[in-house]
């Protein structure tokens, strides 16, 4: 997910819940009564919402979200790749070394086997910082070194 895309979804989002806020006050208005089951549950759906979206929202480690670069991008030569299997053969890490040290990724990284990358450290508006290696320091598209705790 993109910072635009965070965007946009967050629109959505808030979009919604104010369209069903609307919808409450329009049919109190109308002069129907609701039951106490039916305001909680009209209550609950956007409450539940703004929680999910905040939870999903601090802990996304999507690179698209990271937008503050700290530092000098720093080049580091690909040694090689280990694939490191996970539950019933699954490979769910990929084990990059390079020049600058040992870096542990999502299988689902595309990294080339050999050639140059960079090391960039990059933050999140808010949070911590994350390692990312990238094909070229400009580039949104890079691949997050793996939680440690994960």
């Amino acid at each position: 997910m993109t910072l635009t895309e965070f965007i946009i979804s967050l629109a959505i989002s808030i979009g919604l819940n104010i369209a069903l806020l609307a919808f409450i006050f329009v049919r109190l208005g109308q002069g129907r009564r609701f039951s106490g089951w039916d305001m909680l549950a009209y209550m609950c759906i956007p409450c539940t919402l703004f929680v999910g979206l905040m939870v999903l929202t601090l802990d996304s480690n999507d690179p698209g979200l990271y937008t503050r670069t700290l530092g000098k991008p720093q080049v580091a030569q690909i040694q090689g790749l280990t694939f490191m299997t996970g539950f019933l053969g699954r490979t769910n890490r990929v084990r990059v070394d390079t020049n600058a040290g040992v870096y542990v990724l999502n299988s689902d990284a595309r990294i080339p086997r050999s050639g140059a990358v960079y090391i960039i450290q990059r933050k999140k508006p808010w949070g911590d910082a994350r390692t990312f290696l990238c094909p070229d320091p400009r580039q949104a598209q890079c691949w997050a070194e793996r939680d440690s705790g994960g």
